[in-house]
């Protein structure tokens, strides 16, 4: 399927002090990680429609998106819309809308809604049964979109049209940013998006893991966030979140040669960078040297779990021995 970007860059940002567009997150301005999110998914166009401070814009995209000046930007979102769409490719099949207060939007999220895109429906990304952005629209439905006269915003239009909600779990499809407090948020949750909310991993979780499978990781992920807790009362710092998610999501790759590598992998394709250590690495990453990480925790953890029952240090010695303490030492 062939689909193309359109960025809404072109409001006011009456609400926030500064120009969101060209906010930055992690060195980053807004409107560049928005089209860098779909590069990924390789659309066959990319389109950055602006309006207030436009030459500000263009100046922050280079040569990343083609700019598409909207005269009539005050005039509200709609006849930027149609602006974007009027100057899409006509040969597309479907063409993804996100406005430029949407800026963290994971690229496995895109990738799905790709991958699920047949061209019969409006797709939307699902987090929690809340539909969030960016729409997947077939391109179908551009005649209508130029034909309407906006009343109630293209929201109210594309409910008129076959739609199919695609579960993510991927929580910042609900983030947008329309307020100080909302950027202050983002920039707090971008530091983290590396290992994943404990929400988002819940859901990943559910959804990729078979149900012994779910119920091993929750209890490897128990028995971590424990040891993590008592080593971090002696002064090791050590991140609970990451204890959690790499313990929950540590045999995500169980079923394929070298699962621990396989799993890394997943987890890496997935955006969640900071699991990989952990994930690739649970079967002999132990070591004696230097300072215990959440790597060695999961690892230990993972060794006190079998199935779903904790085992003492001494059973689980006797269990891959296969022979009791007692016997070995000869008493």
């Amino acid at each position: 399927m062939r689909t193309g970007v359109i960025i809404l860059a072109a409001g006011y940002s009456s609400r926030m002090v500064e120009f969101k567009p060209l906010l930055q997150i992690a060195g980053r301005t807004v409107v560049r990680r928005c089209v860098d999110l779909f590069k990924n998914s390789t659309p066959e166009q990319t389109i950055v429609v602006t309006g207030h401070l436009a030459h500000e814009v263009e100046a922050a995209l280079g040569t990343s998106a083609v700019s598409v000046f909207n005269p009539n930007f005050d005039s509200g979102m709609y006849s930027s819309i149609c602006r974007g769409v009027k100057n899409l490719h006509r040969d597309l099949d479907g063409f993804f809308l996100l406005p430029v207060d949407i800026p963290l939007i994971r690229p496995a999220t895109i990738d799905i809604l790709h991958t699920s895109f047949d061209g019969s429906a409006v797709l939307y990304p699902r987090f929690n049964d809340r539909r969030g952005h960016p729409p997947l629209i077939p391109a179908h439905h551009i005649p209508a979109i130029l034909a309407y006269n906006g009343d109630g915003g293209l929201k109210k239009l594309l409910r008129s049209f076959p739609s199919r909600d695609i579960p993510v779990w991927d929580r910042t499809v609900l983030m947008d940013m329309d307020t100080e407090e909302d950027y202050t948020v983002l920039r707090q949750f971008h530091t983290s998006m590396s290992i994943g909310s404990r929400e988002e991993v819940a859901i990943l979780a559910r959804t990729t893991l078979p149900a012994k499978g779910l119920a091993h990781g929750k209890a490897v992920a128990e028995i971590a966030l424990k040891l993590g807790e008592a080593l971090s009362a002696n002064d090791l710092q050590l991140n609970p979140d990451l204890l959690h998610n790499a313990g929950l999501l540590h045999d995500i790759g169980k079923g394929q040669p070298n699962h621990e590598q396989a799993g890394g992998e997943i987890v890496g394709r997935l955006g969640l960078t900071g699991l990989v250590p952990c994930i690739g690495n649970h079967q002999d990453c132990i070591s004696l040297a230097g300072k215990l990480s959440e790597a060695e925790l999961i690892w230990l953890a993972d060794k006190l779990v079998q199935g779903t029952c904790p085992l003492t240090v001494k059973q689980h010695f006797e269990r891959v021995s296969g022979n009791s303490i007692d016997t070995i030492l000869g008493r």
